[in-house]
């Protein structure tokens, strides 16, 4: 049986790796990679295939920073793992993990920014954010403007990883930090939600893609709804995402029941004790998002 000095000296080494500095570059690495290895599924195998960018997502040497990049560092190695794995301009294949990846014939398709015309015309809402950077960018050599629906797909998919991630991340925080650090869990519910909502912004913007097909590119519309493969690979990105999604919020529903925080509105929003600023904290009536809305089905 441990003691209780045992037990005290544990939670001490604990709390001191938890604001101990992260000297450089390799020790973000291990980090990450520990992460990886020890509570996910797809990421420790995509930073193992390739791990770059860690000191432009990462800016900040501690513990605390490390977390909250690792979504986006999983992100960003999943586009360049894709990119390594495809090298025949006719097909394009998207990894998944070690024992699924999806490859699609590349068909002509139309360049993601013609859609404008289209929404600006039959969407009355606030046109998401990530549309402007994806979509309506002026940097023209993004994937997901050049590639029409392929780069689209590709997006998705990474954001679909990012997301996998930010919900696995929570075995590992369950595992080596305690609920006692509060600021700690209230970083990890905040720092990176703003991804929740990436599977009903790109499910809009396949959409838009679609109907702007149909009504001037009859063609390509034909051949893309006729793929079945591309059919099979979008459903399986939105329904996994959404999954991920779900566990995320049942997740968060359990921090919020072991931390010692203010929250106010039912849950809404959030902070520590010693913050005078309240986090906005996402709600599961967020959720609506049928798919039988697409173009797709």
């Amino acid at each position: 049986m441990i003691n209780k000095t045992t037990a005290i000296l544990g939670l001490f080494c604990l709390l001191s790796s938890l604001i101990s500095p992260i000297n450089n570059k390799e020790e973000k690495k291990e980090l990450l990679q520990s992460i990886a290895n020890n509570a996910c599924s797809n990421a420790k195998h995509i930073l193992k295939e390739s791990f770059v960018g860690i000191d432009n997502y990462c800016h900040e040497n501690s513990f605390e920073a490390v977390l909250k990049s690792f979504p986006t560092v999983v992100h960003e190695n999943y586009h360049m793992l894709n990119h390594h794995i495809n090298n025949n301009p006719a097909k394009r294949t998207y990894y998944i993990s070690n024992d699924l990846e999806f490859t699609l014939n590349v068909h002509p398709v139309v360049r993601s920014e013609k859609m404008h015309e289209y929404v600006i015309k039959h969407y009355t809402e606030e046109i998401p954010e990530r549309y402007y950077h994806y979509i309506f960018s002026d940097q023209a050599h993004m994937d997901s403007q050049k590639s029409g629906i392929y780069g689209i797909l590709e997006e998705y998919a990474a954001y679909y990883q990012d997301m996998l991630a930010y919900k696995e991340m929570f075995t590992y925080l369950k595992t080596n930090v305690p609920y006692t650090e509060t600021a700690i869990w209230i970083d990890y519910l905040i720092a990176n939600q703003d991804v929740l909502n990436a599977s009903k912004d790109f499910n809009l913007f396949i959409s838009w893609y679609l109907q702007y097909c149909k009504i001037n590119e009859a063609s390509i519309y034909q051949t893309l709804i006729k793929d079945q493969k591309l059919k099979d690979f979008y459903s399986y990105i939105h329904s996994e995402f959404e999954k991920s999604k779900h566990e995320f919020l049942n997740n968060q529903e359990q921090i919020l029941r072991h931390i010692s925080a203010y929250t106010d509105q039912k849950d809404k929003y959030i902070r520590t004790k010693g913050d005078k600023y309240f986090y906005e904290l996402y709600q599961r009536d967020h959720l609506l998002d049928p798919i039988d809305e697409l173009a797709m089905n």
